[in-house]
């Protein structure tokens, strides 16, 4: 739980701030203050819904806050009143992604209106860790699509996109035609996604119910089913060669580990004991490769697939940006300056890594490669864009 974003009331009796629970979900909460600018009592949660709220912003009379809200991505301003019945009324101002706002105290409403879009981009590969060409953009739109999965059988790509509205899954052909919706989970961020081992099943993660779940769901569509129900942030799937497991990241143990649970939901078992965040199965099933934390500062990992040493592979690994190929592991590590990251390979023959493409912008979600070796999908950023607007009289 991190507190945060605090703004406080035109009288000075009230302290407006964020307060996170889990990742990309957040809430307004409204804490009154003693004259000695001391807490006086618990704060009152101001929203609900299962969404990331932001950036607090009194009106001049302090009768209502303006903040922003939404899916993490594409948020949207937003007014509650300070006692009112708890319900925010969605303000018509922006038609782009609206992270920050202020107001002065004349009422005037200054907020940035960004446009910020990530693509999934298709290189071919002529051997492991060769490119062959440049690379082209694999699926247009003018919205952002990340986190790209190979199914077993290289004929089909699963990737997270918001270009229908909230962040969703997706499937599209392998040469990226042909994209349909698959899921629809209420305006909820929704993503991490992988396939079944038969092509069947998709497995993904959403904060739809208030917290980070995983869920499964047929490849045809219909309704996801929930696997996972425990208090902790549960997220980022995959299976396990054999479609016998998923592994998934939960902190109900105290801190991020890589778990395990039967393939079709059911009791789970912890896999590491230092630290786990995305996980993947090797090509032979020997061993589990994973990051240890979001940022991937902890670098990459492996542990036997029973249990056993958990051993150090890599020094860095970005996000979710690995992907294990019979020949070597296809990575993005910490860039030393911004926008300079490039996409490594690193040969199991030799044990050593060496850069094979530069990423050529922001550093964003994903990487995969095809299982016949020669497609390598990844997500790249494409340069932010914003405005300031400005809206006069606001009470």
């Amino acid at each position: 739980m991190v507190d945060c974003g605090p703004a406080f009331s035109p009288d000075g009796h009230n302290l407006a701030f964020v307060r996170g629970v889990a990742l990309h979900l957040s809430d307004l909460y409204l804490l009154p203050l003693a004259p000695t600018w001391a807490a006086a009592g618990a704060p009152k949660r101001l929203t609900a819904g299962n969404r990331y709220s932001t950036s607090p912003a009194w009106t001049r009379d302090g009768s209502s806050i303006i903040f922003a809200a939404g899916v993490y991505a594409d948020l949207r301003p937003f007014r509650i009143a300070v006692h009112g019945n708890g319900e925010a009324r969605r303000l018509e101002l922006a038609s782009n992604h609206t992270p920050c706002l202020a107001i002065s105290r004349q009422g005037t409403l200054v907020y940035a209106q960004a446009v910020q879009n990530d693509h999934i981009w298709r290189a071919t590969l002529s051997g492991p860790g060769v490119i062959d060409g440049a690379a082209k953009q694999f699926l247009a739109s003018s919205r952002t699509e990340v986190n790209p999965q190979f199914s077993a059988d290289g004929k089909r790509v699963v990737f997270a996109s918001n270009r229908g509205g909230p962040s969703a899954i997706w499937i599209a052909n392998a040469d990226g035609t042909s994209p349909e919706l698959l899921t629809s989970m209420q305006g909820s961020t929704t993503g991490g996604p992988n396939w079944s081992p038969d092509g069947s099943h998709i497995v993904f993660d959403s904060n739809k119910e208030g917290q980070w779940e995983v869920y499964s769901i047929s490849a045809a569509g219909g309704a996801p089913r929930r696997l996972t129900n425990n208090p902790a942030t549960d997220g980022v799937p995959s299976w396990s060669r054999d479609g016998a497991w998923i592994y998934f990241m939960s902190n109900r143990s105290g801190e991020p580990q890589v778990w395990k649970m039967p393939g079709g939901g059911g009791q789970p078992f912890q896999v590491t004991k230092q630290g786990g965040y995305v996980a993947v199965e090797s090509p032979d099933a020997r061993f589990v490769y994973y990051s240890k934390s979001s940022t991937g500062e902890a670098g990459l990992w492996k542990v036997p697939v029973d249990g056993g040493e958990e051993t150090n592979v890599l020094p860095s690994v970005t996000l979710l940006n690995f992907a294990i190929a019979n020949d070597g592991i296809y990575f993005i590590p910490r860039a030393e300056a911004p926008e300079r990251y490039a996409i490594h390979f690193f040969a199991f023959a030799s044990g050593k890594s060496r850069p094979i493409a530069s990423l050529g912008g922001r550093l964003s979600y994903g990487l995969a490669v095809s299982p016949d070796g020669k497609i390598l999908l990844y997500s790249r950023g494409e340069p932010i864009g914003s405005d300031l607007m400005l809206v006069d009289g606001v009470r």
